[in-house]
């Protein structure tokens, strides 16, 4: 029998793929409806996080002593962590990956996009260099508390990725560049044009969610990062389920492997290099509540972030007496956005005609910039809960209006549906 955990991020991807519907969301995640499972043990294999297993499966753990190994470069994490292992090992140098999950990829399957402001595709298109601009942006987003260095060396570095990517015959035919004319600020970004996946590539493919989910320019990288992997004969060791847990450091402090726990015990990995790329902590309700005071809230909070999500890089750093700084820290909290809830909602509430008031009734937003700009501030408002109010008139013209708009062609799929998307919306609906 097939069960669905509590890590379930609510993806879709089971759910649209189930050949009988046996699976709907139910509270904060996907469930499994036994009287129509066929246990086929399709879903089990599309999941992402590891979160779907047949609890009636035997699972024989052999324990084993100590292993030592040694590379070059220990990676921690599959991720992104997977493109640091891919120019590692392109330098010549031996590369294993730590992925504390069953299945590679973490939060990077879920990433739909990425946010380079200057590229060479940039400037073969002639468009303008604001990666000055860009930087003084970021730094009063920050409120000034980053570094500009820090902020120009993310800017730049971002271009030279996608630069770096477009080596990959793959990389051109799975994204395009679009100008955004006199617009600079979109959402998180600031370019003067954007580098879009504009069509879903890989797995989640029935979604009716344009934005977030398996198959998009996350799971490309992850998967090109594989090919090269395989095609270039690079020597890159993937070792799934295990854990890192402890950096190993000499008498002079410099950090010199990592301890790994997997099912069986503990594995020790002497490198000359460790990268730590284990993601954030978007699955530690401790750390959430320590350096956000998060969930002083009535309504449940949904995680779009995986189960391994739980901030391993810190507690190893924390070991070494390096602790983070809650002021150079931000999470991001908001809804009812993409998974689980319905991303055509969203954006109807997202509308600057919509009036958003929080447990007071009172706005606490400029409602013209969008639903998304309150995803810091809300963070200062009663039990960071807010509710969008519009009348059904307003909900027809606004659908009426994205239908109609021909920027949102491809996107139509989305808006069709409004009304039935609206009358099934759970009635709590944060997301983190």
């Amino acid at each position: 029998m097939y069960k669905i955990a509590d890590t379930c991020v609510g993806c879709h991807n089971c759910a649209m793929e189930c050949p009988m519907q046996a699976i709907g969301y139910v509270g904060l995640k996907n469930e499994i409806d036994q009287d129509k499972c066929i246990e086929c043990g399709l879903c089990e294999k599309l999941c992402h996080t590891a979160s779907i297993r047949d609890v009636d499966a035997v699972t024989v753990i052999e324990k084993h002593p100590p292993i030592n190994m040694e590379c070059d470069v220990v990676v921690c994490g599959s991720g992104t962590g997977m493109i640091a292992a891919v120019r590692a090992a392109q330098a010549g140098k031996k590369v294993i990956v730590l992925e504390k999950s069953k299945k590679t990829g973490g939060n990077t399957d879920y990433a739909h996009m990425f946010f380079p402001v200057y590229t060479e595709w940039h400037k073969k298109n002639n468009f303008e260099d604001v990666r000055i601009d860009a930087v003084e942006e970021f730094w009063n987003r920050s409120g000034k508390k980053i570094e500009r260095e820090l902020i120009e060396t993310a800017v730049y570095k971002s271009g030279e990725f996608f630069d770096w990517l477009l080596q990959f015959p793959d990389t051109k035919k799975a994204f395009d560049i679009v100008s955004l004319g006199e617009m600079r600020n979109v959402g998180p970004m600031y370019t003067s044009a954007m580098i879009v996946f504009p069509d879903r590539m890989y797995d989640n493919l029935l979604c009716r969610d344009p934005a977030i989910g398996p198959g998009w320019a996350g799971t490309f990288i992850k998967n090109q990062m594989f090919k090269t992997i395989r095609e270039q004969k690079l020597d890159v060791e993937i070792l799934t389920e295990h854990a890192a847990k402890h950096l190993v450091t000499d008498e002079s402090g410099t950090v010199t492997g990592v301890t790994a726990e997997n099912p069986g015990g503990t594995v020790n990995i002497s490198a000359k290099a460790v990268v730590l790329a284990t993601g954030g902590m978007g699955r530690s309700d401790e750390k959430l509540q320590k350096y956000f005071n998060f969930f002083d809230c009535e309504t449940p909070i949904h995680r779009f972030s995986v189960p391994t999500d739980t901030g391993d890089a810190i507690d190893m750093l924390q070991e070494l007496g390096v602790e983070p700084d809650p002021e150079r820290m931000f999470a991001s909290i908001f809804g009812p956005a993409h998974h689980p809830f319905s991303y055509c909602v969203f954006r109807i509430m997202e509308h600057p005609t919509c009036l958003s008031v929080n447990l007071n009734g009172e706005r606490w937003q400029d409602e013209t910039g969008g639903l998304m700009t309150g995803r810091k501030t809300i963070q200062n408002e009663p039990k960071e809960v807010a509710y969008g109010i519009f009348s059904q008139a307003a909900v027809d013209r606004i659908a009426k209006e994205y239908l109609d708009d021909p920027a949102l062609a491809k996107e139509k799929f989305v808006y069709e549906c409004w009304q039935e998307d609206l009358d099934d919306l759970p009635s709590q609906a944060s997301g983190l």
